[in-house]
């Protein structure tokens, strides 16, 4: 509960009875490694937030390779925002891509933290425009910068999450292949 009171006083302030009223809303579970939450087609009644572990966001080619367009490590929230604001089936799967433990909060609970704590609208807003900037940043990276520069962005950006998943799902969020972050990881190791 920590992680998340450290991440709502980012934007907001809560008094102990308002925390109290959150807590009552969410709910925690754990899960094993490569659990889905969420497949394609599905609606998505849930906001998920990591507090142990790591999730990913996804969407398979024709192909089925798996295309992971978010990552989710403690302190993060992850969802399909299309279909769990507007209540539609999703086109991306979510999935645990370690042991993880999540808060879940559920639509309806959502709607009724905004009715009850309207501040909490605000952290909502700006959370999610975190999100946006951090995919436009992402667009831009892959655009502009090498699959090394973007490697090494990763590196930063996910320092423990390098060594806790699968090279597979760091390859497709840098948008190489398996084989090509080898030959990246081959080349900065003899430097």
């Amino acid at each position: 509960m920590n992680l998340l009171l450290k991440e709502f006083a980012k934007h907001i302030t809560l008094d102990p009875e308002e925390q109290a009223y959150i807590l009552t809303l969410l709910e925690i579970k754990n899960y094993k490694a490569k659990t889905f939450l969420l497949k394609e087609g599905e609606t998505c009644h849930y906001f998920y937030f990591v507090t142990k572990g790591a999730l990913c966001g996804f969407f398979s080619d024709n192909n089925k390779i798996e295309k992971v367009i978010r990552l989710a490590t403690p302190g993060r929230w992850i969802t399909d925002f299309k279909s769990f604001h507007n209540q539609v089936p999703s086109h991306f799967h979510l999935k645990t891509l370690a042991d993880s433990e999540i808060m879940l909060l559920s639509i309806e609970n959502y709607e009724k933290l905004f009715r009850a704590i309207p501040k909490l609208e605000r952290y909502f807003r700006l959370m999610i425009c975190e999100v946006l900037a951090d995919a436009t940043d992402r667009i831009k990276d892959n655009l502009l910068l090498t699959a090394e520069e973007r490697y090494d962005k990763f590196i930063t950006s996910f320092p423990d999450l390098a060594y806790q998943i699968s090279q597979k799902y760091i390859a497709s969020y840098i948008t190489v292949t398996p084989e090509f972050l080898s030959k990246i990881k081959s080349r900065q190791f003899k430097k």
